[in-house]
């Protein structure tokens, strides 16, 4: 135990001879260590390079995750865990009261955008809920946008299903859902044609969505 103590010791004396604006540029350091590890998000999107060397620096033999994916497809454990409860609250009170908010059918596709794969089973309803509430219209003939906030600019978007697509701002904000029936059409051919659009085990139905899906979503 001594030399534990003896070099605790070391550290405190050796800090104690910094500079104060050296110990107060170590504290800033610590301080976004640690915000960047809760919410790694708003830093990968504004200041990319820094937010890949951040995570260098707590991660050094990890690959750079500025190459293998984008900010937007990232989420903490906790956030994924927060996003996921969210989302299966609203669908329950969905599936049991049948209808619900505005403001709630926009936060369930915002946490389905945001969780990715993770949202896969939630996928059916979240299509009727968009129908039911936000004026989704599957019967469209032309490409037709619902726009819910006007004046924010696109960052990324995700397809929900093929032919339904959600436009969100940089901080995963739902801002349009764009039906094209062409893509929507074939997307009901293609799980037709396997048998899928009504099998009678959902896993299957929802693997094969998934991978019409997949090659769209950024």
């Amino acid at each position: 135990m001594r030399p534990v103590k003896k070099s605790s010791q070391m550290a405190e004396k050796k800090h104690k001879k910094k500079k104060p604006e050296e110990r107060e540029r170590d504290e800033i350091f610590r301080l976004f260590i640690k915000e960047f590890q809760e919410a790694p998000e708003e830093l990968w999107s504004h200041y990319p390079h820094v937010a890949d060397k951040l995570d260098k620096y707590i991660n050094p033999k990890k690959p750079s995750r500025d190459r293998e994916r984008p900010f937007y497809h990232y989420l903490t454990e906790r956030e994924q865990e927060f996003r996921l409860s969210s989302l299966r609250s609203i669908m329950e009170k969905f599936q049991r009261d049948g209808q619900i908010s505005k403001d709630e059918a926009i936060k369930a596709l915002e946490d389905a955008a945001a969780l990715q794969d993770h949202a896969e089973t939630f996928k059916d309803s979240l299509l009727a809920l968009a129908q039911q509430t936000l004026g989704l219209s599957l019967d469209a003939g032309e490409k037709q946008p619902i726009f819910l906030s006007k004046g924010k600019p696109e960052h990324h978007s995700y397809v929900l299903v093929r032919g339904v697509t959600l436009s969100l701002t940089w901080d995963r904000k739902l801002i349009k859902i764009t039906f094209n029936p062409e893509e929507f059409v074939q997307r009901q051919k293609a799980l037709s044609l396997v048998g899928c659009g009504y099998d009678k085990q959902p896993d299957v139905a929802r693997k094969h969505d998934a991978y019409l899906g997949s090659s769209f979503n950024e």
